[in-house]
């Protein structure tokens, strides 16, 4: 999860000013983070394709207490994307 996480900052980092990319996006948060929900949404100027927001309780480190209910988010993405 670590890398995910990495990917996800590099990525925002180096996309200002990008085009949207064809790919559907599967965003994650924690409801206590501090990021805003306007934040989290800003997700989906970056996509033509769906953005699925998911929110979990707890803060930046809410895979740690909601575990089981990520992993169940992130399959049913990768099902999603390889048909």
């Amino acid at each position: 999860m670590e890398l995910i996480g990495l990917s996800i900052a590099r990525f925002s980092s180096i996309s200002v000013g990008c085009h949207p990319l064809d790919v559907d996006f599967t965003v994650l948060s924690g409801k206590q983070d501090e990021d805003t929900q306007e934040e989290v949404e800003a997700w989906r100027i970056h996509t033509t394709g769906n953005c699925d927001i998911h929110y979990f309780e707890g803060d930046h480190f809410f895979i740690h207490d909601e575990t089981e209910k990520v992993l169940n988010v992130i399959n049913n993405a990768v099902r999603k994307a390889v048909g």
